[in-house]
């Protein structure tokens, strides 16, 4: 579990706090420490692939790894999940990519984002998210397309809100 990461989770989890929001301004620290986590515990792989909201830790895991990075947007228009081309990053086909999350919620931007890469011709053996919500099916929908799943921080929703986890290990 990425310490600093956790307080600031925990900073942000009283009624009314908009978890995504403190997430987006969050220091620079917090982000390194869990890229650094996540540096050890990713495999290896050629390009990651953020969400919005991960841009901070896409460009410190970036630096880590020294791989490119994109982000994925939604398209205004169709609704869908789209990524810039690889051809201008020189990643082939075939080749392994991390996709990167401020927030695992549902669980189905990452996975129609890890749809998209496959269509594309990547193996994407990782899912990482800064926090990931318990309680909604994420991880779930996101394991059964045989992809790992790796959280910093895990949060539950309570009748009290959002509060840490504490019925399953820290996966």
């Amino acid at each position: 579990m990425s310490p600093l990461l956790s307080a600031e989770v925990l900073r942000a989890l009283p009624p009314g706090a908009r978890l995504a929001d403190h997430l987006a301004h969050l220091d620079r620290g917090a982000w390194q420490e869990f890229a650094e986590d996540l540096n050890l515990h990713l495999p290896e792989c050629s390009l990651l692939i953020g969400l919005p909201g991960s841009a901070a830790l896409l460009r410190e895991v970036g630096v880590l790894r020294g791989v490119p990075g994109v982000l994925a947007k939604l398209d205004e228009a169709s609704g869908h999940w789209t990524l810039p081309p690889l051809r201008e990053m020189e990643v082939p086909q075939g080749e392994r990519a991390a996709i990167l999350s401020a927030e695992l919620v549902s669980g189905e931007p990452e996975l129609e984002v890890l749809l998209v890469a496959a269509r594309r011709g990547l193996e994407v053996p990782v899912v990482a998210a800064a926090v990931e919500h318990t309680n909604t099916g994420g991880r779930a929908r996101i394991e059964l397309q045989g992809v790992r799943v790796h959280a910093a921080v895990q949060v539950a929703d309570t009748p009290g809100g959002l509060r840490l986890e504490r019925r399953i290990p820290h996966a």
